[in-house]
């Protein structure tokens, strides 16, 4: 009786045409097997019908692998589609931040530099980032020497910056 069911499930469970066939033929057969056990030519199409059955399961096995490898191939893809447009999106964020910066870089640089007011920039390791001219003739030299000489040295204004920057740090 186990064998008829397991038939039967199998004919219910199959979606393919050639597997429902398949199965509902073995299923036909083992109701028949069951009530005939003597019968040679009903054990004959039993094992017939048992290795068809085998045979095209193991090829729906083989489709379903390809199916299963094609989808992961395509997910792969869409991975990399969108991790590249990712980057290329952050990519063009860091650009156009950047370009934003230059601007605003700029304009402050021309602010600095068109005020008439002498400035001093420094960095936090206490040397001269930047100086206006209006600072280089204040103390008599050109605004190009300074960027990158300690503060300390730029004469009491720098001493203290570098004093403020120090307490900074701390």
């Amino acid at each position: 009786m186990e064998l008829l069911r397991s038939a039967e499930l199998l004919s219910k469970l199959t979606k393919i045409p050639l597997g429902k066939e398949l199965s509902h033929r073995l299923f036909e057969v083992a109701n028949l097997f069951v009530y005939s056990l003597d019968n040679p030519t009903i054990k004959t199409t039993l094992r017939e019908l048992a290795f068809q059955n085998s045979s095209f399961q193991h090829q729906r096995l083989k489709e379903e692998e390809a199916e299963l490898k094609n989808q992961a191939k395509q997910l792969i893809i869409f991975v990399v589609v969108v991790s590249g447009l990712t980057f290329l999106s952050v990519g063009y964020f860091i650009v156009s931040l950047g370009k934003k910066i230059n601007y605003y870089g700029e304009i402050s640089q021309f602010v600095v530099s068109a005020t008439p007011n002498a400035v001093i920039v420094g960095d936090n390791k206490g040397r001269v980032v930047l100086v206006n001219p209006a600072f280089a003739n204040l103390v008599g030299n050109s605004f190009e020497i300074f960027p990158g000489l300690p503060l300390e040295i730029v004469g009491p204004t720098g001493k203290l910056l570098a004093s403020y920057m120090e307490k900074k740090r701390k």
